[in-house]
């Protein structure tokens, strides 16, 4: 017997296994089907409908407004202009009352503002994704913006975990 699995043969069978447990003393899949009288489009109490921006950039809800901090490919940062593609984003609480944006940037090649190259940063030099940070004051106004990873592909999502509050 070959002691050596591959990570596709690892995979594939964890998750037969898994499907195994799930499905074990279920009896059917009814539990994990939608009846047929329940409709797919659900109601939800919100905030209201969205009012047209003027600026044509974020419909919001009456008595919401947004801070714009960062354009691609037009705000400057330390190290060049801010990269194509923002996508997921984790924000921080800094301690002066203002909070720190991690953004995550999905370039993958094709995009105009790359994530500049930065010595000490850059995990691949001809990959174009990474990460930028921002610092904004208590209320929304950017104070400083710089590349904190550089070099990376297709970079996607993004977030906080739980063990960022410590």
């Amino acid at each position: 017997m070959n002691a050596r699995v591959s990570r596709r043969t690892f995979l594939g069978g964890a998750a037969a296994a898994g499907l195994g447990v799930t499905f074990a003393g279920c009896g059917s899949l009814e539990p994990f089907s939608r009846p047929s009288g329940v409709s797919s489009i659900r109601t939800a109490a919100g905030y209201g409908p969205l009012i047209p921006d003027p600026e044509g950039i974020l419909a919001l809800p009456e008595g919401f407004s947004y801070q714009l901090v960062a354009r691609s490919g037009e705000t400057t940062t330390d190290d060049g202009v801010h990269p194509s593609d923002p996508d997921g984003m984790g924000v921080f609480a800094n301690g002066d009352g203002g909070w720190t944006l991690v953004t995550n940037h999905e370039n993958d090649g094709d995009e105009p503002h790359p994530v500049p190259v930065v010595e000490g940063l850059t995990y691949d030099p001809g990959a174009i994704g990474g990460t930028s940070t921002i610092t904004v004051d208590p209320v929304g106004k950017r104070l400083a913006q710089y590349t904190s990873l550089a070099g990376t592909d297709n970079n996607c999502a993004g977030g906080i975990t739980p063990w960022a509050h410590g």
